[in-house]
């Protein structure tokens, strides 16, 4: 069995490239890559111990590009509801802000705060909620959709 830092030296350029072609984002690629090789391919190379040293360039291809595949369609998803409160009528002030988000419940506050007044990364949020990267997204999500519809907005707006 090849070790997995041999593939990675070997293919992580590979990887990485076809994750940027899907991505376009050096950080999301570099995203992909570290999955990949901390993640899924030790799972493959438990299920398939006996690959051959051609196939393993193939096998990572497929990998690559599914991965980043699956990457931008998450980013999409939460992208489209991010791109629908943009479309809502901001407060005029910060003190009008506050008062809508004082609506939430105080973990949700906290959130929003977190994501959009002090402009968090996914993965900071990530970090200081004890949750992966996508459920920090699906949790924010969820509330910009409550929002949303304390706004005014209408459910099947919030569906695409």
């Amino acid at each position: 069995m090849t070790n997995i830092e041999q593939l990675y030296s070997k293919y992580h350029s590979m990887v990485f490239h076809i994750a940027m072609a899907v991505l376009k984002s050096k950080a999301e690629a570099d995203d992909v890559v570290q999955d990949i090789f901390a993640f899924k391919l030790p799972k493959v190379l438990d299920k398939s111990p006996d690959l051959k040293d051609k196939e393993y360039g193939r096998m990572l291809t497929a990998i690559a590009k599914n991965a980043a595949i699956d990457q931008y369609r998450k980013n999409k998803r939460f992208t489209s509801l991010d791109d629908k409160l943009i479309q809502i009528e901001y407060p005029s002030t910060h003190d009008d802000l506050y008062l809508i988000i004082d609506k939430l419940d105080e973990n949700e506050k906290i959130l929003v705060t977190w994501k959009y007044l002090w402009n968090l990364t996914w993965e900071e949020l990530a970090e200081k909620t004890n949750s992966s990267v996508g459920g920090s997204r699906k949790k924010v999500s969820k509330i910009c959709k409550k929002l949303f519809l304390l706004y005014g907005g209408t459910d099947n707006e919030t569906k695409r």
